[in-house]
């Protein structure tokens, strides 16, 4: 059992020119280094979830995106493109919240996170392999050796060392994106395509909506100091202009 148990309360995190969110502070900074340390946004949790619920068919236990992620809610804004999150227990799988997802990653060879990848790169070989099948079945074609699974994490390491060559990490959002979207090269399997582009559709990209209910006031809400400000400067700027005018009318009269 690892005896290094993460005490997660609460991290801010900031969204980037790429599009994406990275923790910028944390609050166990013992067991975590925020360099490039990426966080899931609820956009692209959902669009997790739903490729994933496909696995379910093929062996896949849903269950295990309880287990593999610490869950963190908005909290407050933090003034330039950056949230301040706290942690939660809630479900990832039953709530309608905008959760921000950071996977388990204390012990990245043994642990829930890497179990997780090895579950969903498994349950997408069968998934492919079955639907290569039915392809070539209704196109009366010679069914071929099954993709592999040896095979399928070949390309993903090649996947993930091509996209990191410029980072020391790629994000987790692209990490688990890049197996639950595979299809060998040559195959266009019909209606998997289909299924991820109307996934997409549903999901808005950007910055997850932040609805004032969702906040809880603090000295980190910067907007409210800043909502009235130049107001009563210009308010004074009018009683000026309106002496300087009466003034002037003074002296016309003389």
């Amino acid at each position: 059992m690892n005896s290094k148990v993460p005490r997660l309360e609460w991290c801010v995190v900031s969204n980037d020119k790429d599009g994406n969110w990275w923790v910028k502070e944390i609050s166990d900074e013992k067991h975590w280094d925020t360099s490039e340390l990426g966080i899931i946004d609820p956009n692209q949790a959902a669009y997790v979830i739903d490729l994933a619920l496909q696995l379910c068919d093929y062996g896949f236990d849903i269950r295990l995106m309880e287990s593999c992620f610490f869950v963190f809610k908005i909290e407050a804004d933090a003034g330039e493109r950056r949230i301040r999150l706290r942690r939660t227990h809630e479900s990832v799988l039953d709530t309608d919240e905008k959760l921000f997802l950071l996977p388990d990653i204390m012990d990245e060879e043994k642990g829930r996170y890497s179990d997780f990848l090895e579950e969903i790169m498994k349950c997408r070989v069968k998934l492919l392999n079955d639907m290569i099948r039915a392809k070539q079945l209704s196109e009366m074609t010679e069914f071929k050796a099954h993709f592999t699974k040896e095979e399928f994490e070949e390309v993903i390491r090649e996947s993930n060392h091509s996209d990191g060559i410029d980072h020391h990490r790629i994000h987790f959002f692209q990490e688990i994106a890049t197996i639950l979207e595979y299809v060998p090269k040559g195959y266009d399997l019909e209606g998997d395509e289909d299924q991820k582009r109307s996934v997409e559709e549903e999901i808005p990209e950007g910055i997850p909506d932040i609805d004032d209910d969702e906040i809880e006031e603090d000295e980190t809400m910067r907007w409210n100091d800043d909502e009235f400000e130049g107001e009563f400067d210009d308010e004074e700027d009018e009683d000026d202009l309106e002496d300087e005018s009466n003034e002037e009318d003074d002296k016309d009269d003389f």
